[in-house]
């Protein structure tokens, strides 16, 4: 292992606050995976943004945060960095290496991406008019529609499976498609707003 040890330089960071705890969440852009840390450990990554060894950063780490911590804790701590491929060393480049090149090959004729755009401003403003949907409260509502919805179609499934077949003409099919099609949109946006409730970033969408 290297004597130095820092984080990629091109990881996104972004401070969070949730239930008066605070933490920060790192975004690998590479992956597009997204990792969590407490306070504690935001300051440790504060002092890896430059080369530094794991008996330095165990002292400064330890002044940092007015405790002792050790170099063993430090160096499992690095370990795990490691492993999440966050730290800028010979065996992570190489992962990210082979990243990108599947990216590359997996790109053909049959996966376009149409009328893509940057959403962040409409999250910016939806997401303080969508906080409830983060509650218990709201999640006990969603539960019970669910299960009355479960009960209803079971209870009427005759009916439902005979009304299947008068979808299958150009009215009922331009309907299904509204239907899907609307569904579908509000899926994707349910996903992208919780993405930046807890502190991710969406920087693209389209079809």
């Amino acid at each position: 292992p290297p004597l130095d040890w820092r984080l990629r330089p091109n990881l996104e960071f972004s401070p969070q606050q949730h239930q008066g705890k605070k933490f920060v969440v790192v975004k690998d852009p590479v992956t597009a995976r997204y990792f969590r840390f407490t306070g504690p450990q935001a300051a440790i990554l504060e002092l890896l943004h430059e080369p530094i060894d794991s008996t330095t950063l165990s002292v400064r780490a330890s002044e940092a945060l007015s405790t002792f911590i050790p170099v063993a804790t430090i160096e499992a701590f690095l370990k795990s960095l490691e492993d999440k491929w966050l730290l800028d060393t010979v065996a992570v480049r190489e992962k990210l290496a082979t990243v990108e090149s599947q990216k590359l090959q997996d790109r053909n004729l049959l996966y376009w991406k149409l009328l893509s755009f940057n959403p962040e401003k409409i999250f910016e403003c939806l997401l303080p008019r969508t906080r409830w949907a983060f509650t218990k409260a709201f999640h006990l509502f969603a539960a019970v529609s669910i299960s009355i919805g479960l009960i209803i179609s079971f209870l009427h499934w005759d009916d439902f499976k005979g009304g299947v077949q008068g979808l299958f003409n150009l009215h009922g099919l331009l309907f299904l498609w509204i239907v899907v099609f609307a569904v579908i949109t509000m899926h994707e946006f349910s996903h992208g707003l919780t993405c930046c409730h807890f502190g991710g970033k969406v920087k693209e969408v389209g079809f």
